[in-house]
């Protein structure tokens, strides 16, 4: 059986060597000032530019003072990296929101926040944390500073392909019960290793039930949706439910009221009308991807107008989101 992790691993596969690593497409790389800068040195080395450099986004979190932004980092270190980054993004001609920038933040909750990351992506970070997006239904890990360096010069990384584990967690969560009280019991069971070498899917009743659940990838298996080209989950997010719609052939969902549908992802290949989709589901949002055409993305738009749902355009440099 394919898990939602596999769905996403062999759709960004480049190629397998034989007895080695696979060669994986990357969607997203988030840069910060700690793990980028011999990345960025290595590429001043031997000549070499980003090769996508609107994939890639750059922001200083480790070293920033949360207040008084608007005065000189005192510690000479920290103010070096800063910098660094910085003067990095311009020379490479990247995305870079920097300090005193309205969109700063802690990089890994600027990209949920952004609609960077997204469902179906593979994301990766120079830091651990970057597990964090899995929990938006993206495969996304933690890297070294070396393969900062290969993901900005190919936007590919060399990876072993991991082994995945489920977990299932029954039963609802009784009252003051959160997501890092289940994370250190599993733990207790586990051990903090006990997860090594894996990509875990979190299933059963209890994550449903809780406001955010962090997780390497996290689907809702029940109450799937069929599209024509492939089968692909509802992901549940705080509790919130997304859909990737490629194709307009829905089967007929067994439902006495309108399935809650939170965020509609509408990428290239779907050729329906939000119309339709409004008599099955109650759209709250919808997410217009980068590789819908024009013309069809100004249908789409009047159509959220008309019907009053939100939308966020992916193709506006940095993504923007309007709210009715």
């Amino acid at each position: 059986m394919n898990t939602l992790f596999d769905k996403i691993w062999d759709a960004h596969v480049v190629t397998t060597v034989e007895d080695g690593p696979t060669q994986l497409y990357i969607d997203r790389l988030y840069c910060h000032e700690v793990t980028s800068p011999q990345a960025f040195a290595g590429l001043r080395a031997r000549g070499i530019k980003c090769f996508r450099p609107e994939k890639i986004y750059c922001m200083p979190d480790h070293n920033t003072p949360t207040h008084d932004q608007d005065k000189p980092i005192e510690d000479p270190v920290s103010k070096t990296q800063v910098d660094t980054l910085t003067k990095n993004a311009k020379d490479f001609g990247l995305t870079h929101f920097g300090m005193m920038d309205k969109r700063n933040g802690i990089i890994h909750v600027v990209g949920p926040e952004r609609g960077l990351t997204l469902p179906g992506m593979t994301i990766v970070c120079g830091d651990s944390h970057t597990s964090t997006h899995g929990a938006m239904g993206a495969v996304a890990f933690g890297i070294g500073t070396s393969e900062v360096e290969m993901v900005l010069a190919s936007q590919c990384i060399l990876q072993s392909r991991p082994k995945t584990m489920r977990i299932t967690v029954d039963g609802k969560p009784g009252e003051g019960v959160t997501a890092k009280d289940i994370a250190l019991y599993m733990m207790s069971k586990m051990t903090t290793s006990g997860a090594t070498g894996y990509f875990v899917e979190y299933a059963g009743e209890a994550p449903e039930h809780l406001y955010f659940f962090r997780s390497e990838v996290y689907t809702r298996k029940k109450d799937c949706v069929s599209t024509h080209r492939s089968e692909t989950g509802l992901l549940c997010i705080r509790n919130i439910h997304v859909a990737v719609l490629n194709d307009a052939r829905w089967r007929t969902y067994e439902s006495s009221s309108r399935f809650p549908l939170e965020y509609a992802y509408i990428c290239k290949g779907f050729k329906g009308s939000l119309s339709q989709l409004d008599k099955l589901f109650a759209i709250r949002q919808v997410i217009l991807d980068s590789s819908l055409n024009d013309a069809f993305r100004e249908k789409l738009i009047r159509e959220c107008q008309l019907l009053k749902i939100s939308y966020t355009d992916l193709s506006v440099q940095g993504s923007y989101s309007v709210v009715l």
